[in-house]
């Protein structure tokens, strides 16, 4: 149903469906907001309290604009930074050292510099000396940790690279290589082929197979001629098992140790068995007919009794 009303921003008549419809048109809906957002900020401007504040470079009032305004003009506030700029270069004021401060009142390289020249008997990480001698190189250096024993990052790799890979003597052909791990001796693979072939054991010992009893030549501890003669040595399958069938009393041979019946034929017909002693018959609760229960949760013969007793039910009500 259509419904007049008139419009809020022209006062003209218009016929609308819609019963939140205040407007005519679009047009008439934009230009009614935009005249109520500038009636609003005129009447903040109006009702706004005046404040008057110093201005911090040259001393004169102003008007305050802004909540946090500070100066009057932008000629005052360029003064003031001109004044006060971060210097590119200064020197700590315990150390003595150049370096580029980040803010303006910034008068200390570091925080351990600040923290010595604030409280010079307290120790800063636990450190008892400013100095100390690198384990390495031997020169001296500022301590800025609790554990520090290198000078540098450069010394601390050198001195690990010594430790974890040294340099050592081939023990055959007496090259010098960098060891990958610490418990090597030879420069390659092949050094190692040739010292245990021809100096260590010469002579490879003839032995028998534990599995097979074939010679074979060997120089290490091995036992078994191939991995074949291994595998079949240690594994030793276990023994099948005979079974009687529960149903139909034959003999079957179980691998897995699990089985109770021959076939799956023979499962199911001793579980229909079982069911037709366990079970008694039912009523149903509709038409009164006899029905087997093989889930134990039935209470009719059939869906059609069952919906049919729903139908009742709900005519009822």
């Amino acid at each position: 149903m259509e419904v007049i009303k008139i419009c809020q921003h022209c006062g003209k008549d218009f016929a609308t469906k819609m019963s939140f419809q205040k407007y005519c048109n679009s047009e008439c809906a934009s230009k009614f907001y935009e005249q109520k957002r500038h009636t609003e900020s005129y009447n903040r401007k109006k009702n706004k309290e005046i404040i008057i504040k110093p201005c911090k470079v040259c001393g004169k009032d102003f008007v305050v604009e802004i909540y946090n305004q500070i100066y009057c003009t932008k000629e005052c506030y360029d003064k003031f930074y001109e004044k006060n700029k971060i210097p590119k270069i200064r020197n700590c004021k315990y150390c003595g050292n150049e370096f580029a401060p980040i803010r303006i009142h910034q008068n200390f390289c570091n925080r351990i510099c600040y923290e010595r020249y604030k409280n010079p008997n307290r120790r800063v990480y636990n450190t008892h000396q400013k100095n100390k001698i690198c384990q390495y190189c031997g020169k001296e250096y500022i301590v800025t940790g609790t554990y520090q024993i290198y000078c540098s990052k450069e010394c601390y790799k050198d001195a690990v690279s010594k430790i974890v890979n040294p340099i050592r003597n081939c023990k055959l052909c007496d090259k010098v290589f960098k060891a990958k791990v610490g418990t090597q001796i030879f420069c390659s693979v092949e050094c190692n082929r040739k010292y245990y072939l021809i100096i260590d054991k010469a002579t490879p010992k003839v032995k028998y197979c534990l599995c097979c009893g074939k010679e074979f030549s060997v120089i290490g501890s091995r036992k078994f001629c191939n991995q074949k003669c291994n595998r079949k040595y240690h594994y030793k399958p276990k023994p099948p098992k005979f079974k009687v069938c529960l149903y139909c009393g034959k003999d079957f041979l179980d691998r897995a140790n699990k089985k109770l019946y021959c076939s799956n034929i023979c499962s199911s017909r001793y579980q229909r068995k079982k069911n037709e002693k366990e079970k008694e018959i039912k009523s149903c609760k509709y038409c009164g007919r006899g029905f087997v229960d093989y889930r134990n949760h039935k209470l009719f013969c059939s869906s059609s009794c069952r919906d049919k007793l729903r139908y009742r039910m709900k005519k009822k009500i």
